[in-house]
């Protein structure tokens, strides 16, 4: 088992997940499982969600519906 996460590490894992990180990046940045994360992430309200714009190229503005 390995040793209980840092503050510091917490900090890192909110940051990382903010920026839109996969878990499995996550996971490797920290040296944790992602089932650790998945864990730490549920216990301190952190979401991984990622934004399913993220990255995403729009066609032209967006408009209100009329």
């Amino acid at each position: 088992m390995k040793e209980p996460w840092s503050l510091q590490e917490v900090r890192r894992l909110r940051e990382l997940a903010q920026a839109g990180e996969p878990l499995e990046s996550i996971a490797a940045v920290l040296g944790r499982t992602s089932s650790a994360i998945r864990n730490k992430a549920g216990f301190h309200a952190i979401s991984l969600r990622r934004d399913r714009l993220a990255g995403a190229v729009l066609a032209g503005p967006i408009s209100e519906p009329s």
